[in-house]
């Protein structure tokens, strides 16, 4: 067999009682997750125009869902970079075809989509390396995890599973180029990574083959495509079965990007609890790494003109969260004027980059110049707040968070019961209800 066939003998193979209770659970909570962020993020303009543009096919169901989980930046994080989007809508699309499946095996193939999105993304270098040669890791790895996903949940043998996933290998696609150029892109690759998935499971189930050697050596192998002919072959199929890189995946606390997060959180539970006087700071020097900086570091108003452009600026969260105590969709979705606390706080900001720093998580220091006195907080004082949520209740109280957030209170008791359901229950009534 070769890397593909190796991948999906695994996932025909594995079932509910194959994967570990505590992972099974994890996978039920970003579930959860990902079905309040898309609930969410249904109204928003990006989802509601793919809505229409795409009602009535299978692509275009969970193309608009897979945008609606992602829009609001509170989708799940540390999997293909955002595995929920990708495998959630491509698995609950599918159930249309599938109205006897329980909730614990949509759960499996959920966590059989986490994995492979996962793996795919180490087998082509990593998040570091995939963002540095300027790829969005959702869109280009998530199609062939949700393909995995959407192909166990239809119950396709090894070879079908391999069609799928092959067959997905030509709907990757997606770089950061939205960063600078706007659009509607961030969110499609969402939607997209997850329909791509759907429809090649769809097209595998009526016979369509995929070939067998994306992950192959060859001239037009993925990994001489996205990883620049260095691809990590043994994180592949290296201890399937035995180490669970779907643990990777972590839940957001802030609508923002995930290598935000630790400075978020460090100017909420520091800066702001010094209770600075902010009319007297004369500079805030943020340190980051170079993949953060280049990714998360505008300082310039005129690059912060759009809601998504402001959720992927540490600064701009920075200055936010010292304005108004915490960073708010009210305070994201604001256009600010040059008039404002926060456009001056922005305006004596810098960012510098740190060499040293290596990580995409967000690792950093914020240097608060005020006369003669200046204080360094450093990222070390907190802890990374996607490690925080982790249980049902704690996932709940988010989404209910969530759903108030946009007047939608009422669409949480469906969600209640979906996370309370036993794993034997059809899982296709619940999501209708949602």
């Amino acid at each position: 067999m070769n890397r593909v066939e190796r991948l999906a003998a695994f996932v025909h193979a594995t079932h509910a009682g194959d994967i570990p209770d505590d992972l099974r659970q994890k996978i039920r909570v970003h579930l959860v997750d990902t079905i309040a962020a898309g609930v969410a993020g249904s109204t928003s303009p990006e989802a509601l125009r793919m809505r229409e543009a795409g009602q009535g096919s299978l692509r275009g169901r969970v193309m608009a869902h897979g945008v609606a989980a992602h829009v609001l930046e509170l989708d799940d994080t540390g999997g293909c970079d955002h595995s929920g989007v990708a495998v959630v809508p491509a698995v609950v699309g599918l159930l249309d075809a599938q109205s006897e499946t329980t909730l614990d095996e949509a759960v499996t193939a959920v966590a059989l989509g986490y994995e492979v999105a996962r793996r795919v993304q180490f087998y082509l270098g990593g998040y570091p390396k995939l963002n540095a040669r300027g790829w969005h890791s959702t869109p280009v790895c998530g199609p062939i995890g949700s393909a995995a996903a959407g192909a166990k949940l239809l119950g396709l043998d090894a070879a079908g599973i391999a069609d799928a996933m092959g067959i997905a290998s030509s709907m990757m696609a997606g770089t950061w180029s939205f960063k600078t150029g706007g659009g509607d892109n961030k969110s499609l690759h969402g939607g997209l990574a997850a329909a791509s998935g759907a429809e090649s499971a769809w097209l595998a189930k009526h016979g369509v083959q995929g070939t067998r050697d994306i992950f192959e050596d060859v001239w037009g192998g993925l990994g001489q495509v996205y990883a620049a002919g260095e691809p990590d072959a043994e994180a592949l199929t290296a201890d399937l079965g035995n180490r669970w890189v779907a643990y990777d995946a972590s839940i957001k606390a802030f609508p923002s990007c995930a290598s935000s997060h630790r400075l978020i959180q460090l100017a909420e539970r520091r800066l702001v609890a010094e209770q600075l006087d902010l009319d007297s700071i004369s500079r805030i020097v943020i340190t980051l790494s170079p993949l953060v900086a280049d990714m998360c570091g505008e300082t310039r108003m005129s690059r912060l003109e759009t809601f998504r452009q402001r959720q992927l600026s540490i600064p701009y969260g920075i200055a936010l969260t010292l304005t108004q105590g915490s960073m708010t969709f009210d305070g994201l979705f604001a256009q600010p004027s040059a008039e404002t606390t926060l456009a001056a706080l922005l305006e004596k900001t810098e960012v510098v980059v740190d060499e040293s720093i290596l990580s995409a998580h967000g690792e950093g220091t914020v240097s608060v110049h005020s006369g003669s006195r200046v204080e360094a907080f450093t990222t070390d004082s907190v802890a990374d707040p996607r490690c925080n949520i982790t249980s049902i209740e704690q996932v709940l109280d988010k989404a209910e968070g969530m759903l108030r957030s946009v007047a939608m209170e009422e669409r949480f008791e469906p969600l209640l019961q979906l996370a309370n359901a036993p794993g034997t229950a059809l899982a296709a009534p619940f999501f209708a209800r949602i």
